[in-house]
């Protein structure tokens, strides 16, 4: 990759350590490097002897700062120079150097410079930089902020900004540290080729998954982002053996808790897909998601739990965060902050960041708020040392404070985007607000675009998506929490109010903010969520029939990109489903009843309108509730359910061989009540089995060999649920699945490890001085 970096996204140590393997190439002799801090002059050295020793300096500034750098040569650097009397003398800028400058340089530094050649500006270290492309991989930081790399970024959604923001991008960029946790997860991705990361919140997880889709990126890979189940996934993959994949599915078991966020099946369906990347040289597929929600999600899954020897796990903790990347990572946020540098020295002089990057309550993300504008701004160095450590004792005081402090507009803004799963369409989100502003009796003078501008950047981000299924647009706005915890805050904050919440409820323009609760873990008052929204489950049951079937644009992945689409539908069992089982875990079930009535009225009919175009994961769930109902209210309906439902041409809905066993499950609660269940049985077992024949004689020709041998395992289930004889269908789809993993073997050999590509210490770096990490930040923000 050919590209002109300028440098400035590199921190000062970066810098050196980009020159230390820059210049051991250049020379072709291992270098020495020291402890950061003040350095006497020296920077990376090599002396094999006292009388031959070679001195390289990195002077990391401005591309335009020559007159800088010029008078900190001569007033500075000079005098340490002649003390050490070096055979030789190298200086590697940033600088942008013509040739009158670096002879004026050359006239200043020698006889310890030999030539102009010891003298490296820009474009000669980016020259050894395109010609050594390992080196180039290994800083990924060089890269990463490419306008190149950051397009293909950008278009794969890995981060949520708007090709508007790629300059916020590239200044988190300079903050990263590479850490022992995104070391791990690459070797793990190298040896199995899928990787669960998984972690504290505000630990890292997301940030080590990006790093790692950008590195395959860089590697030629396109990025495949799951938003929504691993079906979706399954449909994006390419069949071709060639095509070079990575899918990232992130927070897949939900951002804050786990309430079965994995579909029936799915679980099963996901362990499939990471057998078919471990046995596909250029796929893989890497997953983030919360330590304790995986373990909930185990113990609630018994494929998962089964196969938990075979998960591959990288856990992101905090023992990656040794002293010295805790360090880096400090120093990066201070470097590239407004922090003035009156307040960064009484940092130093009293060592105030041994107590940030030693206390317990150390994350990433605390950092990343501890030096964002609102918490530097207008501080003395004091009141900022006091607000550090004030937040670090009590985390939650990182969004209370700023949050109370915005307008009620933004607030109630910030309280309907936490119900609408905390990502919405802009659309439907201001339709939220206004709606919650007008049940709540506020009258807001001011344009949802101010309001939305208030919190943007510190509480929310927005990026726009293609669109699809809207002929009058062609794109769409997702506005989003910057990360999840916000998220987690504002929902605990709501369900710590009951007249704003059950306002929430009566205001709902979408399905979701009925349900959203179930994925708090806690109010701020400690109270289960369950326990906050029981209380309005008269006003949850009350709207969700006018709720059922609104369609809310949302992410889908779409010829490779994510988009945005308008007219999604299929969700209304799904929905029926998750409202049951929440008005059950509240202990309501008086309030099915009405829910039933609501919907469907006095008969069956409306349900059976319902079924098609759905997904059926969850029919036979939904269809017992509602019999239910009606054999104790109507029990002349459910006793003629089979009839009215038609369940003997259910076969018409089938899709799959996975569809069959849903509606066959579901026929069965209906023919239970059927006063000639013998009859109805029959008819509608052989109409199913019918479809199961037709559905294997016309298997899809784009279908690759594990997509057959998941038919197969689905199809011998499905022999047991109707006591059918299916054995010829069966060996045809394995016949057929043999052929196509004969024709899809790959002969490229394998790929050399990877993971040695990042390795952060290439000259022996004993610099592990903490104190030394923030001298040297504070000398070098002096000049």
């Amino acid at each position: 990759m050919t590209v002109g970096y300028d440098f400035q996204n590199l921190s000062f140590d970066d810098f050196e350590r980009l020159c230390a393997d820059l210049m051991q190439v250049r020379i072709g002799v291992p270098l020495e490097s020291f402890k950061v801090g003040r350095d006497g002059g020296i920077d990376l050295r090599y002396a094999p002897s006292r009388d031959r020793t070679t001195i390289i300096q990195c002077k990391r500034y401005a591309p335009d700062a020559f007159a800088r750098l010029y008078r900190d040569l001569e007033s500075k650097e000079l005098a340490k120079v002649r003390v050490l009397a070096p055979q030789r003398y190298v200086l590697c800028t940033s600088c942008k150097l013509s040739p009158p400058q670096k002879e004026k340089l050359l006239s200043l530094l020698v006889p310890h410079c030999l030539s102009s050649g010891d003298i490296l500006g820009a474009g000669e270290l980016n020259s050894i930089v395109a010609a050594n492309p390992d080196i180039e991989r290994r800083h990924f930081k060089l890269w990463l902020s490419s306008v190149a790399v950051l397009e293909r970024v950008l278009n794969a959604g890995i981060f949520s900004y708007s090709e508007h923001e790629v300059e916020m991008l590239q200044r988190e960029i300079s903050r990263y540290v590479v850490h022992d946790g995104f070391d791990r997860a690459l070797r793990t991705l190298d040896d199995t080729h899928h990787c669960i990361i998984v972690g504290i919140p505000g630990v890292g997880k997301t940030t080590a998954a990006r790093l790692l889709l950008a590195h395959y990126l860089r590697e030629g890979y396109d990025v495949v982002s799951v938003t929504r189940d691993v079906d979706e996934a399954w449909r994006m993959l390419s069949r071709s053996a060639d095509a070079k994949q990575v899918i990232y599915y992130d927070d897949f078991l939900g951002q804050v808790t786990f309430s079965q966020k994995l579909e029936k099946n799915e679980d099963r369906r996901l362990l499939e897909l990471m057998t078919h990347c471990k046995n596909s040289k250029n796929k893989r597929f890497i997953l983030t998601t919360r330590d304790y929600i995986l373990d909930q999600a185990m113990g609630a899954h018994e494929p998962l739990d089964r196969a938990k020897a075979n998960l591959k796990r990288s856990t992101v903790t905090l023992d990656d965060y040794s002293p010295i990347v805790r360090a880096r990572l400090l120093a990066n946020h201070l470097q590239f902050s407004s922090l003035g540098l009156n307040v960064l020295q009484a940092v130093v002089d009293t060592r105030a960041y041994t107590t940030i990057i030693e206390h317990p309550n150390f994350l990433p993300r605390v950092v990343e708020q501890l030096c964002s504008e609102s918490e530097i701004e207008g501080k003395t160095p004091q009141q900022f040392i006091d607000n550090a450590l004030a937040v670090l004792n009590d985390p939650s005081r990182v969004w209370l404070r700023p949050f109370r402090q915005l307008t009620v507009d933004a607030r109630n803004l910030a309280y309907t985007l936490a119900s609408l799963d905390g990502i919405c369409e802009y659309e439907r989100l201001e339709a939220g607000w206004r709606s919650l502003n007008l049940q709540l009796g506020h009258r807001s003078d001011r344009s949802f675009v101010d309001v939305l501008r208030e919190v943007e950047g510190s509480f929310t981000q927005s990026q726009k998506y293609p669109g699809f299924g809207r002929t009058s647009r062609l794109e769409g706005r997702m506005v989003r929490f910057v990360n999840p915890s916000v998220r987690e805050f504002v929902m605990a904050d709501l369900l710590n109010q009951d007249e704003l919440l059950v306002a929430v409820f009566e205001s709902a323009v979408s399905f979701t903010q009925l349900l959203f609760w179930r994925e708090a873990r806690y109010s701020l008052s400690s109270k289960s969520s369950t326990s906050a929204a029981a209380k309005f489950a008269g006003a949850i049951s009350a709207k969700a029939p006018q709720l059922l079937s609104v369609v809310e644009p949302r992410l889908e992945m779409y010829l490779g990109r994510q988009t945005v689409f308008w007219n999604l539908d299929g969700r209304k069992l799904k929905r029926l489903y998750a409202l049951f089982e929440a008005l059950s875990s509240m202990s309501h079930p008086s309030q099915l009843r009405s829910v039933c009535t609501a919907i469907f009225g006095n008969n069956l009919r409306e349900f059976a309108e319902m079924i098609p175009g759905q997904e059926l994961t969850w029919l036979p769930e939904v269809l017992k509730v509602v019999l239910d109902h009606y054999r104790s209210d109507e029990p002349e309906t459910a006793a003629t359910a089979c009839q009215i439902l038609e369940v003997d041409k259910w076969d018409r809905y089938a899709r799959n061989f996975l569809d069959v066993r849903y509606l066959w499950d579901a026929a069965r609660w209906a023919i239970e009540l059927a006063p000639d269940a013998g009859d109805w049985h029959d008819r509608t077992r052989d109409a199913l089995i019918a479809k199961t024949k037709e559905l294997c004689s016309d298997v899809p020709d784009d279908w690759s060999a594990d997509d057959l041998v998941d038919a197969s395992a689905e199809l011998e289930l499905l022999m047991d649920d109707l006591e059918a004889q299916l054995e010829q269908e069966v060996e045809k789809l394995r016949t057929l699945a043999g052929e196509l993993q004969h024709a899809e073997e790959e002969h490229d050999e394998y790929q050399s490890s990877l993971s040695t590509r990042y390795g952060r210490d290439r000259v022996g770096d004993p610099r592990s001085d903490v104190d030394g990490v923030f001298r040297t930040l504070v000398e070098q923000l002096e000049r």
